[in-house]
């Protein structure tokens, strides 16, 4: 049964790690000059009203909307999916983190 999380000390904490590292995607693709993107929390997460299921994750929503695109098909779906993960992948590795599923 899902409840709302109530500690904020660590949703602070949480969003703000998660935060960061979205950031640092945001940063990893922009620089990287395929595509230039931004970040926003959605959902629950946007609204403080996170939810989880037992001890189950919690689960933040973040949209990447690409504001523009030079070297790759915005129109192809799987290839900004695969450029944006691998390029997640890098942050991850940089922050000591395993890679991210597909």
């Amino acid at each position: 049964m899902y409840h709302y999380v109530e500690d904020k000390v660590f949703l602070k904490r949480m969003r703000s790690f998660c935060s960061d590292l979205i950031n640092q995607l945001v940063q990893q693709i922009n620089k990287d000059k395929v595509m230039t993107v931004e970040a926003h929390l959605v959902g629950s997460g946007a609204k403080n009203l996170e939810t989880q299921n037992a001890n189950k994750p919690i689960d933040l929503d973040y949209n990447i909307r690409v504001i523009s695109a030079s070297k790759i098909d915005i129109n192809n779906a799987r290839a900004v999916k695969e450029y944006i993960r691998k390029q997640f992948n890098i942050v991850l590795n940089k922050n000591k983190l395993p890679d991210c599923n597909d």
